[in-house]
């Protein structure tokens, strides 16, 4: 669905105001809000999964969690995987993030990795 200036501004405006950029605390809820930028109800009434189980999805081979997986019925798949804001260095997660898309089936085909001030997106079939 498309974004308009008008629902980002208000997306915008809420984090302002309401999120602080805890990572454990705020990402649920703004991932929500960014999902209703783009004209769903919410995150959970476009199918997405928030703290989605990720086999072998660690370096070490571990379970990981990433913070939110989405299929996207008719659009491409989306993981995204939030820092808290203090994090300035989204670079030093980028092997996390491909550790759980080449993790995850399906694998996604784009990848959000974000601290709530910006949003990395790589399209995975492009890197591959």
């Amino acid at each position: 669905m498309p974004a308009t200036p008008e629902s980002i501004h208000s997306f915008l405006n809420y984090c302002r105001e309401y999120i602080s950029g805890r990572e454990r605390s705020d990402s649920q809820l703004f991932l929500d809000r960014f999902f209703q930028a783009f004209g769903y109800a919410g995150l959970k009434e476009a199918s997405a999964k928030c703290e989605e189980v990720v086999p072998d999805g660690s370096r070490q081979g571990k379970t990981g969690f990433a913070d939110l997986f989405w299929q996207g019925g008719n659009l491409a798949s989306v993981l995204v995987e939030m820092k808290s804001k203090q994090i300035k260095n989204l670079h030093k997660y980028y092997g996390q993030t491909w550790e759980y898309a080449r993790n995850l089936t399906p694998q996604p085909k784009y990848v959000i990795l974000c601290n709530f001030e910006e949003f990395w997106i790589d399209d995975f079939d492009r890197l591959c």
